[in-house]
């Protein structure tokens, strides 16, 4: 396994564009294949160097890379490779859950640039992925409001989306019917608080207890 904390000399440079070079080093290695340079990320001011870098396997995606110690002592590499990676079947995953508290729903995944635990592996699972400690998913969901009674049904999608102990901040939008299908994931952001919004859940296990929030009418 590819030990991802490296010891600095007190000679070695830790300039941010040498950290840079050793954060692109560090996914080629991982991932066996190329990276390029973005744009910084973040503050990095805290002790955390974070960048964004891309590869050919996802066109067009940013992948955030943080680099904790970067001053002295060892570095520790963190990245988001797998939450871009395994962004679509997430999203699957959650409105398979809902489809089965509601007749029909819709679900989008929003990658969080945040890294997961530095020894998650490089071929994990999707499972392995969603039962990391780090992968704070957050996930927005829309069901028609015909569809909705009441809330039993967002307890019973609780315990279906909890099956991997994942940690994740659930937004379950309930739309006009007549809207339904027509967002995607950031104009559905949008309407929550808006006088077209039917009503809407927070369901937040981000920090490993449940608490659910309601908004709307």
């Amino acid at each position: 396994m590819l030990d991802k904390k490296i010891q600095n000399s007190p000679a070695q440079d830790t300039s941010p564009q040498n950290i840079n070079e050793a954060a692109l080093s560090y996914m080629e290695q991982k991932y066996g294949e190329k990276f390029e340079y973005v744009a910084p990320w973040g503050n990095s001011m805290s002790g955390t160097h974070q960048l964004l870098v891309s590869c050919a396997s996802f066109p067009g995606e940013e992948i955030a890379v943080q680099v904790e110690n970067n001053r002295a002592g060892d570095k520790v590499f963190r990245d988001n490779y797998l939450a871009v990676k395994y962004q679509q079947q997430t999203a699957g995953f959650f409105e398979e859950c809902s489809k089965k508290v509601f007749t029909e729903a819709e679900a989008f995944c929003v990658v969080r640039k945040d890294g997961l635990s530095e020894d998650l592996p490089a071929n994990a699972s999707f499972e392995e992925y969603l039962s990391d400690s780090r992968a704070n998913l957050v996930i927005l969901v829309e069901v028609r409001e015909s569809d909705f009674e009441d809330e039993s049904q967002l307890n019973e999608l609780v315990k279906l989306v909890g099956k991997y102990g994942t940690r994740y901040l659930l937004k379950t939008v309930i739309v006009k019917d007549g809207d339904f299908g027509s967002y995607d994931a950031y104009s559905l952001e949008d309407v929550i608080g808006k006088t077209k919004l039917a009503r809407c859940v927070i369901v937040d296990n981000s920090r490993g207890k449940t608490e659910i929030r309601w908004f709307g009418e």
